[in-house]
């Protein structure tokens, strides 16, 4: 009886509504989730915001370029290596 109630209780959750949109398919939870493992993946970080570089790579690219400081993230030594 205790399995029964139990069973009832998990699919009336599992196929409600609200469940499928958090964990479904094309839910708002995994879109997040995608979003930023694709923007960690790219650019070699994590970040909130949007991707702001083109998928062509004609446009600046935020790995290299930042935007908002109009800087690149590269940094180089004040003399020459020795020959």
């Amino acid at each position: 009886m205790l399995l029964a109630i139990i069973s009832v209780i998990t699919f009336s959750i599992i196929n409600s509504d609200r469940f499928k949109n958090f964990m479904g398919k094309d839910s708002s939870f995994f879109a997040g989730l995608r979003s930023q493992v694709e923007y960690a993946y790219r650019h070699g970080y994590l970040n909130n915001e949007t991707d702001r570089s083109d998928n062509n790579y004609s446009g600046p690219h935020e790995t290299y370029y930042n935007i908002d400081d109009g800087q690149t993230r590269f940094f180089s030594g004040g003399k020459q290596y020795p020959r």
